[in-house]
């Protein structure tokens, strides 16, 4: 995330949107919608499922129907057989 903040020279552009012309909220806000991070290790909280772990992130977001995509995101990567009922 520093790597636009931080830059020397260029333009960073992500979904059509020039990331170093934009504010920190407007930046906060892109981040929150259009960037996601994939851990190498698994940083799931042991107290939840599969589902609630996947489905945690879209409450920031506002998602009301985070459960059902959680849910059709753990199939898309072919853990639904395991982890969905």
């Amino acid at each position: 995330m520093q790597a636009w903040k931080n830059r020397v020279r260029g333009e960073v552009i992500i979904a059509g949107t020039h990331i170093e012309k934009l504010s920190e909220k407007s930046a906060e806000k892109f981040r929150r919608l259009n960037v996601g991070f994939i851990f190498q290790s698994y940083n799931l909280l042991q107290t939840m499922d599969a589902v609630d772990n996947v489905a945690m992130p879209l409450m920031f977001r506002g998602v009301e129907t985070r459960k059902e995509l959680a849910k059709k995101y753990l199939k898309a990567c072919r853990f639904g057989e395991v982890y969905v009922s």
